[in-house]
């Protein structure tokens, strides 16, 4: 997880000044490990000498981004005042954020001029299930949110594309979600990133 924050950190975001204001919107995948938000302005600062970067975050486990585009969260993002806006769907329940982003956050972004950024989630290793399946689904419907907000007029979009980095883990070991090195990649329920993951 850390390696696609990383990346998409290595693409230089336009900053006023040398201060990045930054709004995460998200669920427990989100907040565990002491929260996304956390990793991502320590590697901002560290990529961007002189960057001051200044993070404000609504995250609720389990909540989609269907449910954010009311209350707190909402009004958060309607009052603008961020110059980075980070999204993360509820992993398993993305059906309905298409219309979220469409019709309530990629708008609000572009009226606020800010960056949007997606993280990418990933699919759980269950027994039964297909982990590279999953990942892919997860990685198109965000692929079509970035579509839906650069047709916004949103200035700049992009992905941190976690759940592939954890795709790649899984190559490395052929595709064994036992693999113990695979599974450092996730907290003890494995389902949400441990520190590592």
């Amino acid at each position: 997880a850390r390696t696609a924050i990383i990346v998409a950190c290595l693409k230089p975001l336009a900053v006023a000044a040398q201060e990045q204001r930054a709004l995460f919107i998200g669920n427990s995948f989100s907040y565990v490990q002491g929260g996304v938000w956390a990793q991502y302005e320590s590697i901002a600062e560290y990529c961007v000498p002189g960057l001051q970067v200044s993070v404000t975050s609504n995250a609720v486990g389990a909540r989609t981004l269907s449910m954010s585009i009311a209350g707190p969260p909402a009004e958060m993002v309607k009052s603008g005042g961020y110059d980075l806006l980070v999204l993360q769907d509820q992993s398993d329940l993305m059906i309905s954020g298409t219309s979220a982003v469409h019709d309530f956050f990629a708008p609000e972004a572009a009226r606020h001029k800010a960056t949007v950024g997606f993280y990418e989630t990933w699919a759980k290793p269950v027994t039964g299930s297909n982990f590279t399946t999953g990942t892919l689904w997860r990685k198109a419907v965000y692929e079509k949110y970035a579509e839906i907000s650069r047709d916004a007029g949103v200035p700049r979009v992009l992905i941190a594309r976690v759940g592939e980095a954890f795709s790649k883990v899984l190559e490395l070991y052929s595709g064994d979600t036992d693999e113990p090195a695979f599974n450092a990649l996730y907290d003890i329920d494995r389902e949400h990133p441990s520190l590592l993951g």
